[in-house]
């Protein structure tokens, strides 16, 4: 989950991804083990930076833009720059390679930046050369501790950025950078709208007309982009919320469900069951033991 370095863009969460000083790209194995499909769920949200992950376990689905990719071990992907996106995964263990490069650097070293749209076809030949070169850059960050390592881990980058730039990308024109900003400023609008307003009873209707769509329409719409529909994200808010007091504070579990939107206790509990298998009380106590060990 997103945390503290955010910022808003109509709202929706903007990742601020921290580099290294000197260094344009961060890069680290991602090692996770969900208890449930709604663990492991990331919000959407977007970032400047370029993120390419690189799976080596478990299954993974991207929801990016009005796309729905899914990723088996030893697939990559590339989420373009200022693209909003969101992951789930119904696998109990995922470990995969988290690349992050610089949005400043790619655009000072690499011409018409903007023009780039870049997208990764695994069955291609020079898929292999830039698995490799990603697992270089981890060596040569995080493992090995020269002091010019990183110099080593600069060279896989270009490499990298070599490769993409030559098999990996299509050419944006004008009218689909159009469509892509249209995209972004009504999903940005709708989940904005719904992180400002999860504690009260919001309606299919209600939040249609504030984005000044059809119910049918904005539905239809909202699904393509998350992967969810309206109702099941909404709930996945006010549980993430949920969770978060339940771990964090000692306030009355009714005082839990009013602060997060639901109607009744009986609708709580059952989401909550359907999550973490337990109940809301349950949680709480294993999670107080947890903090202690």
């Amino acid at each position: 989950m997103l945390k503290n370095n955010n910022e808003n863009r109509d709202n929706v969460q903007h990742e601020l991804i921290n580099l290294l000083p000197n260094i344009p790209f961060k890069i680290y194995m991602s090692d996770q083990h969900p208890k449930s499909t709604d663990h492991s769920y990331i919000v959407p949200h977007y970032h400047d930076d370029v993120e390419i992950i690189y799976l080596i376990k478990g299954n993974v689905k991207i929801f990016d833009n009005n796309s729905v990719t899914e990723l088996n071990p030893g697939s990559v992907y590339i989420i373009n720059s200022n693209d909003i996106h969101s992951t789930t995964s119904s696998s109990t263990h995922i470990q995969n390679y988290v690349l992050q490069i610089s949005y400043d650097f790619l655009i000072n070293f690499i011409p018409n930046f903007s023009t780039y749209h870049f997208m990764i076809n695994n069955q291609h030949p020079a898929i292999t050369q830039l698995k490799d070169d990603i697992v270089r850059m981890d060596f040569f960050l995080n493992k090995n501790h020269k002091a010019n390592a990183y110099l080593s881990g600069l060279s896989s980058l270009f490499d990298l950025l070599y490769l993409l730039t030559t098999y990996f990308y299509t050419t944006l024109t004008s009218k689909s950078a159009a469509k892509n900003f249209k995209y972004h400023k009504r999903m940005g609008q709708a989940i904005g709208y719904i992180e400002s307003n999860y504690s009260t009873p919001i309606t299919l209707k209600e939040i249609s007309n504030y984005i000044h769509l059809s119910p049918a329409y904005f539905s239809d719409f909202f699904k393509k982009q998350t992967g969810l529909t309206f109702y099941t994200y909404l709930t996945n808010v006010r549980m993430k919320h949920a969770e978060d007091y339940l771990k964090n504070t000692n306030i009355e579990i009714m005082q839990v469900i009013d602060n997060c939107g639901f109607s009744t206790y009986h609708q709580f509990r059952k989401e909550f069951y359907i999550r973490f298998n337990m109940s809301p009380s349950q949680f709480r106590k294993n999670s107080k033991k947890e903090g202690l060990l």
